[in-house]
């Protein structure tokens, strides 16, 4: 399952323009990105994540189920927040 821990730690670690793709891929336990081959050359990109580099069908699956969870954590915490305000007549 996702690791929080290793999400906060590809956070960490991550550049700015990187830092979702980063926890991502610690939650998951693999690695983005790295050495891309085209028709005519090599593209030799930084490997985002510390994790496996291969990613198969489960990992797909399992990035979108923490994409569900993650959707729904912020919708409630939204929700919390609309209800204290209501609560308080804002």
């Amino acid at each position: 399952g996702p690791r929080a821990g290793a999400a906060f730690a590809g956070l960490r670690r991550a550049a700015p323009g990187d830092r979702a793709p980063a926890a991502l891929a610690g939650a998951l336990g693999v690695a983005l990105g790295g050495p891309r081959r085209y028709t005519a050359r090599t593209a030799v990109r930084p490997w985002i994540g510390g994790g496996r580099p291969q990613v198969g069908p489960n990992d797909a699956v399992a990035a979108l189920r923490l994409r569900a969870r993650a959707v729904g954590a912020v919708s409630a915490a939204l929700g919390v927040i609309c209800l204290v305000r209501v609560l308080q007549g804002a």
